[in-house]
């Protein structure tokens, strides 16, 4: 049996709120994955509704949700990707596809200038979803770093 003094110590680590942050990054990014994906198909804009007001409420719904659920995807392939050049491709590949896909799909209710404000407007949106998402996947991996290093401590 190994014993060691840090052991202890590393588990209260665990325990402690340092553990509670390395789970709350897959929480965080489970939970945007759920409410994001629901509030896209619930709140996807219809192009010829019967209330014009309720349109466009669901489309105030629904960029956010389409832009975060874009910002979730596109945090998962950046935490399986390990090559940096194939980070940045993809990253800008997405990132086209969302914008000319976002306005394709508001042009058919909303003016070009409309769609493109909109679309600027969900950008805002799903860049600060990934901006936090990458501050915990960080976090996480640099306490998951400490841990590691003091669990191997003699």
């Amino acid at each position: 049996m190994i014993t060691s003094p840090y052991l202890g110590q590393a588990h209260w680590l665990k325990n402690t709120f340092v553990g509670e942050l390395i789970e709350m990054y897959y929480i965080w990014i489970f939970l945007s994955l759920l409410v994001s994906a629901w509030l896209t198909c619930f709140s996807f804009p219809s192009p010829f509704g019967e209330f014009p007001l309720f349109g466009d409420v669901t489309t105030l719904v629904f960029i956010p949700a389409y832009f975060v659920l874009y910002s979730v995807i596109l945090n998962v392939l950046m935490w399986m990707l390990k090559n940096r050049r194939l980070k940045v491709i993809v990253l800008l590949l997405v990132l086209m596809l969302l914008g000319v896909s976002s306005v394709l799909l508001l042009r058919q209710n909303y003016s070009q200038f409309t769609s493109f404000f909109l679309t600027f407007t969900g950008l805002i949106f799903g860049f600060a979803h990934f901006s936090l998402s990458e501050v915990l996947r960080r976090r996480r991996q640099k306490i998951n770093r400490i841990s590691i290093s003091f669990l191997q401590k003699d």
